[in-house]
């Protein structure tokens, strides 16, 4: 052994790729969320705390090590201030012939530090907003890159919004989402606030409230806080309020001085030992004293509170997989509705000239006294609302996009936001004099490739890449003419420059999928993967090429080499049957089947050589048996054989004088199937014979 040594802080660290320059110094990259780890001549010295001064996210980081392993040459942090959980996380490394060092992988930091950047932003929107019925779509100019966690909307004066983002901080606009100002002096935006309300009948009065409610916080801002002049300046509103964990907040429309909240109340949410068990809690003095209101409701959260807007003394109040009725302003509760099947409630809408009809969001949309789900084929939905100029009219967010009935629920159609895919949707409003709909995205990720000097001390280039979906770098390698960079995406508008594919070729890989709090079965459709191939110049400024290369099912790529004449190798997975082939050692995909034991799965490795000039495909091929088999890096002699590396469950993986020359008996195997094994597998030059194949 000539070395051997830990690296890291007090907190979470990983090392995802490693390189070698020409003296044998080591470079490694990854990510961490320790802000003790080791730094020395860094370009970001510290870490990058979130916005609300929390670490929950993580940063990536770039080291270099002398050949004897004895110093740090450089080590520096590379991040941003992250998206709510979600950071930096670099995957991988290449290193020239000069010592300069090249990272890429995948960011959620708006403000992930760039340096002579292509892409200078962040591709990922969280606002959208249509003023006709979801025909057309704009977004915000000014908000922070980072994820909406709740709208709402000033009835009195409708052009005023309010939206809370990720890891804190309340923006208020007052020109229907065009522009944005930053409204929360008083609350402590160290922790998250995720539900906001406005005073029907005065708009300078707004109520705020955190907990345990938001999707994506480090920590949340609790109890209710509350401001007289419109948002400008909040106090703190919680004396009485035991539980201080609120999942839910509403105001009487007729009586505003009349709150209620919801709590974590006695599920295991509750975490603090300082609240109290309390499921509800109301309020008849403005929020200046409360208490509790829950006589009748089970020991569970509450998800939502909704007021009949003509008789406010009914209150519905979702807890789990049922909806709880008040007739007496929440004095006592009686169980309305349950669906014991599933366990989210995730939202409930009374229509406002006949409350009692009411829609109850869970799985998919219950419309009481009939059904609600004909042409609604996510049924994973997050928030639910009524236009209140067109009661028939109902939206509903899912995890799959906004869906549309303008017959009360009979039958439901998609509304596409252009650009998104199938995207996410946590939380909408609308305007109720010109109903106008605003929907909150989660932001995704984008791809990111950043350039460091050999002092390290400088970067030379950094720059995001990707498009307004989620963007993921996997592999680099580098040469005298730039960087080539492979990984996958779900954008629709990618960047793309000189492509053999210019255009997404992903369809819908969505099946019933666990999801959930209590790991209940949802249908949920969500957009395939593609792979990308992208080459960047080499002062980091433009695309020498960049291209899609998939089918109509999930791709993705996961290493690239290239070789003396500019060629890049690719390799991944693909589950696509009709992944771009040419020159092929294999050319089928092997389809799932069953061999009385076990079910194998379609999903093969794949190769890919592209030329210099990434307009064409010189080779391309699956390689892969009949279950799971990936292809996780590669690497190019300078004959042009390719040597792939990779893990597989084919008990049929190709092979050729392999290492291994005795499978497993059957009988071996664990109950689930085969285990996995390694492959190594060496390509002739032309692509479309093995010199070498080994388990």
């Amino acid at each position: 052994m000539i070395y051997s040594t830990y690296f890291g802080g007090t907190n979470d660290d990983h090392v995802n790729a490693i390189a070698l320059d020409s003296q044998n110094n080591v470079y490694i990259t990854g990510d961490t969320n320790s802000t003790d780890f080791p730094t020395v001549n860094a370009i970001q010295p510290a870490y990058n705390f979130s916005a609300g001064g929390q670490r929950c996210h993580t940063n990536a980081f770039v080291t270099k090590i002398s050949a004897a392993g004895d110093a740090i040459l450089y080590s520096t942090y590379l991040g941003g201030k992250g998206d709510g959980k979600n950071g930096d996380k670099a995957n991988g490394i290449a290193v020239d012939n000069l010592g300069a060092a090249y990272v890429t992988g995948t960011t959620f930091s708006g403000d992930f530090p760039t340096a002579n950047a292509l892409q200078p932003t962040h591709a990922g929107n969280s606002f959208f907003k249509t003023a006709d019925g979801g025909a057309s779509w704009s977004t915000s100019s000014n908000l922070p890159k980072r994820s909406i966690i709740t709208i709402a909307v000033d009835t009195k004066t409708p052009s005023t919004l309010y939206v809370s983002l990720a890891d804190g901080g309340i923006w208020k606009s007052t020109d229907g989402g065009a522009t944005w100002t930053e409204s929360d002096n008083g609350i402590d935006t160290t922790g998250e606030t995720s539900l906001i309300a406005v005073d029907s009948t005065n708009s300078a009065i707004v109520y705020s409230a955190g907990g345990n409610n938001a999707y994506t916080a480090c920590a949340y801002a609790p109890g209710v806080h509350k401001s007289t002049d419109g948002a400008a300046h909040w106090i703190a509103m919680n004396n009485g309020l035991t539980n201080k964990s609120i999942r839910a907040l509403a105001i009487d429309p007729k009586t505003p001085t009349t709150l209620y909240v919801g709590t974590n109340g006695h599920s295991y949410y509750n975490t603090d030992p300082s609240n109290s068990s309390a499921l509800v809690f109301k309020s008849t003095d403005g929020g200046a004293s409360w208490t509790p209101s829950e006589s009748g409701l089970p020991p569970w959260f509450v998800q939502a509170i909704v007021i009949d807007p003509v008789n406010t003394s009914t209150l519905y109040a979702a807890l789990g997989s049922c909806v709880y009725k008040s007739t007496d302003g929440a004095a006592t509760w009686n169980r309305f509705w349950c669906d014991f099947d599933d366990y989210n409630v995730s939202g409930i809408a009374i229509d406002p000239v006949h409350p009692a009809t009411v829609y109850i969001a869970a799985a998919g949309v219950t419309k009481i006294g009939g059904s609600g789900n004909n042409g609604l084929s996510d049924f994973n939905t997050d928030s639910l609302l009524i236009d209140p100029a067109s009661p028939s009219t109902i939206y509903v967010a899912t995890d799959s996009g906004i869906f549309k009935s303008t017959n009360g629920a009979s039958s439901w159609n998609r509304i596409t936001i252009p650009g998104t895919n199938l995207p996410i949707v946590r939380t909408l409003a609308i305007n109720p004099v010109n109903s106008t709909l605003y929907a909150a995205l989660p932001r995704q990720s984008d791809a990111f490739i950043a350039k460091i000097d050999p002092s390290g001390s400088v970067l030379d280039y950094s720059t995001f890449l990707g498009g307004i979906d989620g963007d993921e770098a996997n592999g680099i390698a580098v040469d005298g003419s730039g960087a080539y960079l492979v990984g996958s995406t779900k954008s629709l508008n990618f960047p793309t420059q000189s492509a053999v594919r210019p255009t997404f070729g992903g369809g819908t890989c969505g099946t019933p999928t666990i999801y959930g709090e209590f790991g209940v079965t949802y249908a949920r459709l969500v957009p395939c993967s593609d792979v990308f191939i992208a080459k960047i110049n080499p002062s980091g400024a433009a695309l020498a090429y960049s291209t899609y290369m998939g089918g109509t099912n999930d791709d993705y790529g996961r290493g690239i080499a290239v070789d003396n004449l500019g060629n890049a190798y690719v390799t991944g997975l693909t589950a696509s049957l009709n992944f771009p082939l040419v020159n092929a050692f294999q050319s089928t995909l092997h389809s799932t089947f069953h061999d009385g034991y076990y079910v194998y799965s379609d999903q093969d490795a794949f190769v890919t050589k592209i030329d210099s000039t990434g307009s064409s495909l010189v080779y391309s091929t699956f390689l892969g048996g009949y279950s799971y088999d990936e292809g996780r890096a590669i690497a190019v002699e300078a004959t042009g054989a390719a040597t792939v590396v990779g893990q597989t469950y084919s008990l049929d993986f190709p092979t050729l004088h392999p290492l291994k020359c005795a499978e497993q008996e059957e009988d071996e195997y664990p109950p689930f199937g085969p285990p996995a094994d390694a492959f190594i597998t060496i390509l002739a030059p032309a692509g479309n014979n093995v010199s070498y194949s080994t388990r």
